[in-house]
């Protein structure tokens, strides 16, 4: 027999998609500050029909906060060296 899978079990398990209070928390920084990122285009995000809700996926928010990696100086230091080796082969 097959038991049925109702839309509380699914959400409950795997969660997708965030309002802005919880993009804000899962990013470290204010809800004003969200708002702000998704005004400018800065993360994407997804309006409901209304336009009035912000939803945001996790995905995109991972993606953001990968993308904006800054470098330690040693590290950047090694790739120029290693440019630089590269050029003078």
């Amino acid at each position: 027999m097959r038991k049925e899978t109702s839309k509380k079990d699914i959400s409950s398990d795997i969660v997708k998609y965030v309002r802005v209070k919880q993009a804000a928390e899962f990013l470290g920084v204010s809800v004003n500050h969200v708002y702000r990122l998704a005004e400018r285009r800065l993360i994407p995000h997804y309006k409901s029909r209304g336009g009035k809700v912000l939803y945001f996926a996790l995905s995109d928010l991972e993606a953001y906060v990968t993308d904006t990696y800054v470098m330690p100086i040693a590290e950047a230091q090694q790739q120029v060296d290693t440019q630089l080796i590269k050029a003078a082969l």
